[in-house]
């Protein structure tokens, strides 16, 4: 398994709180996704993704990790390749992962992210 290359990472507290704060985002039992848009003026680049995922949803950071490691590995194998364009027009992805996608399978939360960008790239066209 690999990371996600540093420059598609979120580290600024700053970005994260912005993103938090933006009217962008999906919903569904396993995760909430809020993204915030690039600015015009700035060049289309993918964007930066963030994970939280909080001690009060699971207290082991050895699951948290482990669920985190989980959305970085489909975010680098399946969402930036499979959504790459259309993902260029977005600055952050922020990522709260809940109780539920603790328990589930890989390949289900794959599904649910992919449902995720799936409705977001609708929502741009539209």
């Amino acid at each position: 398994m690999s990371m996600l290359k540093k420059p598609l990472r979120l580290k600024s507290a700053r970005l994260f709180t912005q993103t938090l704060r933006g009217r962008q985002f999906y919903v569904n039992g396993f995760f909430a996704v809020y993204i915030l848009k690039r600015q015009a003026s700035k060049p289309p680049a993918l964007p930066q993704f963030g994970l939280i995922i909080s001690k009060k949803t699971e207290k082991l950071a050895v699951n948290r990790n482990r669920a985190k490691r989980q959305f970085r590995e489909i975010l680098r194998t399946h969402v930036i390749p499979q959504y790459g364009s259309e993902l260029k027009q977005i600055q952050t992805v922020v990522i709260i992962i809940r109780p539920r996608a603790l328990n589930t399978s890989f390949s289900l939360l794959k599904d649910h992210l992919d449902q995720c960008f799936k409705n977001m790239a609708v929502k741009e066209i539209q």
